[in-house]
This record gives structure tokens, C-alpha cells and sequence, in this order.
């Protein structure tokens, strides 16, 4: 396993065929009889190359830098918060064939959210553009791909899957530049997340916010040249 995160990290712009038995065994990723590959909690559609993968909501006021963390990242500033190690939504993006680098050249998705018991929609749409002082446009996001250091996936270490307001190179997707400013300042559009449900309701305080969502990365096909 050391090997394959050393020839990752010296090859960012890697493109390795889903059909690589040798990749799936040593990730882990298992195949279903229809072609559909799930790793870890990441689940990649054969029929449209989306990926997808559960989360919770982790705040629903104020500024966010995140999109979407695991509980050792930058939870006080992420949207979503993820049991999915990083790592493994970088290989399920290499699995399916997407290519990394910086937003010129990477490929790029659109993100959307299924909470539970509720509609699909653009992620986007929570969200409040502080900078351009108006709601969000729908954004891009491109395949980043985290650095390694010493065999050693760098997102997972930090904990973080999804940046919005950094070119951060510890990530896994970084939001695209838009336009004369780069760096847009996001809030959270409160009324628009569905209803908080709590564990340990009964007791606030002790209480943990268990509001389900799926996030899902739809692929933006490439402008023909």
C-alpha cells in the first residue's frame, strides 16, 4: 500500500482504468454484478460516473470554509461532516477515471444533496455569496487530489474532502476561481437546511445534530475543443 500512495503523490495527473483488479483489491473496493463500484462509504455509478457518499449536516449558521469534512478536520467551519476517509473519495475519483490537478486542467463537478426524506438539489442553494452579496451561483468544483508526505495521504491526516474558500492542496476537490476575486466568503442560508434532528434530543446539551444527507458528484462534461 506505501508503494501505491508513493506513485500517487509523484503522479498527480495519474489515470488509471476502473478495470485495474490489482487497484481494487488493494483499496478495498468491492464491484457489483451491474459494474457499480463502492469504496469504503463512496458508491461510483457505472451508468453516469457520478460518486456519491453519506454525510450529516454540522452547521447551519454562519461562515463555512468547508464543505465537507470528516470529524478531524475543520468541523468548526464545514457544512458536512463525513465518516468517509478522504483518501478513499480520491481513489474512488481515480477508479472512475477522473483526472486531477489545478482547476484549468482537472476535471470538474457540480455538487448536489439528498437530505433525507427530501428532494435532490444543488448545494449551492444553502449557501449565501457574502463577497458577490448574493445567493450562490451554482459553482464548479475541480479534482484537486491531496499531496502525500512520507506514503501518507495528507487529506486524511487534516480530515478534509471538499474546500470552498481555499486552494488548499490537502483536499480532495477545491471550488473553482470565480472570477475577479478568487476567494468568496460564504454563509450559510439557515432557512434553507431542512429541520435540525438530534440525537439525545431529551437533552440538548448533550445532543448531537443527526440530520442525513448524501452528497453527490456529477461530473461537468469537458467543452469540446
Amino acid at each position: 500500500m506505501k508503494n501505491l500512495f508513493f506513485a500517487l503523490s509523484i503522479l498527480p495527473f495519474l489515470l488509471l482504468p476502473a478495470q485495474d483488479k490489482v487497484l481494487l483489491e488493494k483499496t478495498g473496493a468491492k464491484v457489483d454484478p451491474s459494474g457499480n463500484i463502492m469504496i469504503g462509504c463512496a458508491f461510483i455509478r457505472k451508468s453516469d460516473r457520478t460518486i456519491s457518499f453519506p454525510g450529516r449536516i454540522n452547521i447551519r449558521d454562519g461562515v463555512i470554509e468547508v464543505l465537507v469534512s470528516t470529524r478531524r478536520g475543520r468541523m468548526h467551519e464545514s457544512l458536512i461532516v463525513t465518516d468517509l476517509d478522504p483518501f478513499q473519495l480520491q481513489m474512488a475519483l481515480i477508479l472512475a477515471g477522473y483526472r486531477n490537478g489545478d482547476w484549468k486542467t482537472a476535471d470538474t463537478f457540480q455538487i448536489e444533496v439528498v437530505p433525507e426524506k427530501s428532494v435532490r438539489l444543488p448545494i449551492d442553494e444553502w449557501l449565501y455569496d457574502n463577497t458577490a452579496k448574493k445567493k450562490k451561483t451554482r459553482g464548479a468544483y475541480f479534482f484537486a487530489g491531496s499531496s502525500f508526505k512520507d506514503g501518507r495521504c495528507l487529506a486524511s491526516l487534516e480530515g478534509n474532502l471538499i474546500n470552498i474558500n481555499s486552494l488548499d492542496k490537502n483536499t480532495i476537490l477545491n471550488a473553482a476561481p470565480d472570477g475577479d476575486a478568487p476567494l468568496h466568503e460564504y454563509i450559510v442560508r439557515k432557512e434553507k437546511i431542512p429541520p435540525p434532528k438530534l440525537k439525545n434530543a431529551d437533552s440538548p446539551l448533550e445532543g448531537y445534530e443527526e440530520t442525513h444527507v448524501r452528497v453527490i458528484l456529477i461530473p461537468i462534461p469537458a467543452p469540446d475543443k
